[in-house]
């Protein structure tokens, strides 16, 4: 699945915004078999509220910036988006955030989120991750730091879902509702890359993921590109969202060619005079693996 050619990128132009959106809207990048459903994250009046919003940014933009220093952190900045969500949504109610987890005086972590949606309570535990692989194995994908690996996020995840089931009501002495009984969903966004741009079978993969090519060299990428195709090499905190990019921030295809490691985005010109992702590729220098 290409997510970037949703029609709603056509609509959003704040940057914020449209990250915000992908938080809400976006495929998991697997399946955790307790996922969130969007329609649920995003409710009823979600899209007039993401649309509004776009209009007028300002709440937004206010909130982000009495936020503690995301560091360039994407999770945390990611958590920040929604946390405004559950506050500011009609039909969400923010419980608690990057609640502490101790037991028997010892640190065992964090939850990331107790909220209230549509009148029902959850513990929520959010990740978004970028994992490419050159063989279509489990095992095999990996972020651009080789050493961050599915297969380990997976696994800490799940932990990380079960952990409040297991522990007494104590541990969370800030949050006057019953753990015990405490649903726990995650939301897992990001994206997964392969040679050819295509997910295979595996029962934790999600096939209908957002997608884009893994390449080690240049001549290997198997896209026969449009002449008027132009490039950008994302941020760590801009790989959200689809981008939506200036003229003058652009790169040809000559240009991108020394780019030897980083994400980047495959743009189009639209006729809002922007030049927008349509596809995605992570290049890796395997010599510095």
């Amino acid at each position: 699945m290409n997510y970037a050619l949703d029609a709603l990128w056509w609509r959003l132009q704040t940057p914020q915004v449209r990250d915000l959106a992908t938080l809400l809207t976006a495929p998991a990048p697997w399946h955790t078999f307790c996922e969130l459903p969007v329609i649920q994250l995003l409710g009823n009046e979600g899209f007039r509220f993401l649309l509004n919003l776009d209009t007028h940014p300002q709440n937004l933009l206010s909130f982000l910036n009495k936020q503690p220093p995301h560091h360039n952190r994407l999770g945390i900045y990611a958590e920040q988006l929604l946390c405004f969500w559950f506050q500011y949504a009609p039909h969400c109610q923010l419980i608690g955030s990057n609640l502490p987890i101790v037991q028997n005086k010892q640190s065992l972590g964090a939850a990331d989120f107790i909220v209230k949606i549509d009148q029902k309570h959850f513990h929520l535990e959010l990740t978004c991750k970028y994992y490419g692989a050159a063989q279509l194995e489990m095992t095999a994908f990996a972020g651009l730091n080789h050493t961050d690996r599915l297969v380990n996020k997976v696994n800490k995840l799940e932990k990380q879902l079960t952990l409040l089931r297991q522990l007494p009501l104590s541990v969370l002495p800030e949050v006057n509702i019953n753990i015990a009984n405490l649903p726990s969903a995650s939301i897992v966004r990001g994206m997964l890359f392969t040679p050819q741009a295509k997910m295979y079978h595996h029962p934790v993969i999600n096939r209908f993921c957002w997608q884009g090519y893994w390449i080690n060299k240049w001549t290997d990428w198997p896209v026969n590109l449009h002449k008027d195709t132009r490039f950008w090499t994302h941020k760590r905190l801009s790989l959200l969202a689809p981008a939506r990019i200036s003229s003058e921030e652009t790169m040809t295809f000559e240009q991108v060619k020394h780019v030897e490691h980083g994400i980047l985005a495959i743009l189009q010109q639209r006729a809002d005079g922007y030049w927008h992702e349509v596809d995605r590729i992570m290049k890796i220098n395997n010599d510095e693996n």
